[in-house]
């Protein structure tokens, strides 16, 4: 059964890829982010020296914060 990243993403039309990455690959990430069921979705800014995109969250990260709240019954 999918998780709620999973599912958000897909209700949101994205398409999502779980692997292993090496650092090197995150070097021309444009956005990142981590989510699990204690953390909800929390952005990746930087991995070691590596600046993701600009260094700032994304607005995508943002809404799917937003839709963990929501679905645990916390309106933002």
């Amino acid at each position: 059964m999918p998780g709620c990243t999973q599912r958000h993403c897909a209700a949101e039309g994205l398409q999502i890829e779980e692997r292993v990455f090496t650092p090197k690959e995150t070097q021309g990430a444009a956005k990142a982010f981590q989510a699990s069921a204690s953390s909800l979705v929390m952005p990746v800014v930087r991995i070691g020296d590596n600046i993701i995109g600009d260094g700032k969250p994304g607005p995508m990260t943002q809404k799917l914060h937003d839709l963990y709240l929501e679905a645990a019954g916390n309106p933002v």
